[in-house]
């Protein structure tokens, strides 16, 4: 009996530990190039492992709940191409390598958040109450760190396989006067803080990316039929125009 106790009390006094894990597909489309990431996130406590693996890399993402990233790891899979960043007593350590040529930098950032996904890196700030945010971001290429600001738009109501769900509409641009040269267009399950759709290219000149979210935990999401057109350029024609009126409420439509 005395032995049955403390089996008890041992039991008891484990601590519980809380796990849960979600996987998510999204189609990334550039010019002609198709390309699919299968996302694991692992949440385990207070600390998520996230892990994407398509045919050409694998990411390695450590972030604390809700979404506090510390550590950034991206490896090609084709060549020896890699980078890694890492948030150390608020400064972004980066080291890579691109074409043989390795690159180094180590850059303060205070107290402003660090976002180097917009899968995930976004979500804390799509379920808040705040309209905008800003943060840093590297660039892979030459380890550079830049500002940008997110801004939520406007929310849009849509019927996905048969159930009325709200989007939230993102604009995301570089900070400052670097707004003028580059912007991404974002939209969000409202709900829930999934990205479902990225849309932007990397210049002048440059084809157009569009990422969509095809499925989670291995069912299909139907948010890309239910939202938009095929055509581009009709679809930042709408929003450019939604976005004018809501700067300008006076002017006529």
């Amino acid at each position: 009996m005395k032995l049955l106790n403390k089996i008890s009390i041992f039991v008891l006094c484990i601590p519980m530990i809380a796990f849960s894990t979600q996987t998510l597909v999204y189609n990334k489309v550039t010019g002609s190039k198709h390309v699919t990431t299968t996302w694991t996130v692992d949440e385990k406590n207070d600390e998520y492992t996230i892990q994407g693996i398509s045919k050409n890399q694998i990411v390695d993402i450590k972030a604390l709940v809700p979404y506090k990233l510390i550590r950034f790891e991206h490896q090609s899979k084709k060549n020896s191409d890699f980078y890694s960043i890492r948030l150390v007593n608020r400064k972004l350590v980066a080291e890579g390598e691109k074409k043989g040529q390795r690159h180094k930098s180590t850059n303060s950032i205070g107290n402003t958040p660090w976002v180097q996904d917009f899968e995930f890196g976004l979500k804390p700030f799509i379920l808040s109450n705040k309209k905008t945010f800003t943060f840093y971001i590297v660039n892979p290429s030459n380890l550079k760190i830049h500002k940008m600001v997110a801004r939520k738009l406007q929310e849009e109501k849509i019927t996905v396989d048969g159930v009325n769900k709200k989007t939230l509409y993102v604009k995301l641009t570089l900070a400052g006067m670097k707004k003028l040269f580059w912007k991404a267009q974002l939209w969000f399950d409202a709900e829930k803080g999934d990205m479902i759709m990225y849309k932007a290219n990397e210049g002048p000149h440059t084809p157009t990316t569009t990422i969509t979210l095809a499925s989670i935990d291995g069912k299909p999401e139907g948010w890309l039929k239910s939202m938009f057109k095929s055509d581009d350029d009709d679809d930042d024609h709408e929003h450019n125009s939604d976005e004018e009126h809501k700067e300008n409420p006076k002017k006529s439509s």
